[in-house]
């Protein structure tokens, strides 16, 4: 796991209401705006979702459809703004959004702190930038951004070394925490599963075989696949215990596993009505 945090971010100018809007000093035609009320988010919709298709590095915690499920899932529970507060960050060139980093306002103790939006049921931490902007260019503004929430501290976990936000934060934000320990694989670079997977190590593809074979051994092997109902919920489930058994028996510990609420949001997957915009799709062997 790799982490990008700032210790005690100075903070130039407190946010008022739910949409600040300040201009960028060094380029007037860059301007940011904190969005953090459900309905200002809400109707960021289709602009997000055109953000999305023109980014060439969109990843799924980061999209519209999973920030809006995790709202509503945070919305169902029993906890003030001091738990959960959005801070959707986005940046225009004019009228155009160019860049968008969800993100929110967490109490942890007697300190605020600015993390993912979904944390810590996110798996990675990256910006939304538009294929025509250059990163740098965007830096000083997303800082002024940064600093002009209320927070003591930020923490943006699993930031890939190769993704625009690690570019943004090189020489400026000290990365703590495991390097090259959040394994990403951009599957669309490949054609095809058998084009993937020559790149995967021969000792992996040889223990692949093996284990599909003594599948076959034991018999017929089904494929049953779903996108919503009792066998989603019932692979959900089985996923969750297996990696609940596999991370104490591992002594490995989890933000996401030890929050009692993790549970109750991937069972929201299991259910296509509540699971809005997430394709979800379980596989299970028989």
């Amino acid at each position: 796991m790799e982490q990008v945090r700032h210790n005690k971010l100075e903070i130039s100018e407190a946010v008022s209401g739910d949409v600040a809007l300040y201009r960028d000093q060094a380029s007037a035609s860059l301007a940011f705006q904190i969005v953090s009320s459900d309905q200002d988010i809400f109707a960021l919709e289709k602009e997000w979702r055109d953000l999305e298709l023109d980014c060439p590095n969109t990843v799924l915690f980061q999209s519209f459809d999973w920030c809006r499920n995790h709202l509503s899932f945070s919305r169902t529970l029993i906890q003030g703004d001091d738990c959960f507060r959005p801070i959707v960050i986005t940046i225009r060139q004019g009228q155009k959004l160019v860049a968008l980093l969800p993100l929110c306002l967490q109490r942890k103790n007697r300190m605020k702190v600015l993390t993912g939006f979904s944390e810590p049921f996110q798996q990675y931490t990256e910006i939304l930038l538009s294929s025509d902007i250059d990163a740098i260019s965007v830096r000083q503004t997303l800082l002024d951004a940064l600093k002009s929430t209320e927070a003591d501290y930020f923490h943006f976990g699993q930031v890939r070394h190769e993704g625009v936000l690690a570019k943004l934060f090189d020489g400026i934000v000290l990365p703590t925490g495991e390097l090259d320990a959040a394994p990403y694989v951009i599957l669309k670079d490949f054609e095809n599963y058998e084009e993937y997977l020559k790149t995967v190590r021969s000792k992996t593809r040889k223990n692949l075989r093996n284990a599909r074979n003594r599948l076959e051994r034991e018999g017929e092997v089904q494929h049953e696949l779903c996108r919503s109902g009792p066998l989603m919920e019932e692979v959900v489930n089985r996923t969750f215990e297996g990696r609940e058994a596999w991370l104490e028996r591992m002594g490995i510990t989890s933000r996401a596993f030890r929050d009692d609420d993790f549970k109750a949001f991937l069972n929201r997957f299991s259910n296509s009505d509540l699971a809005k915009g997430v394709d979800t799709l379980a596989m299970s062997l028989k």
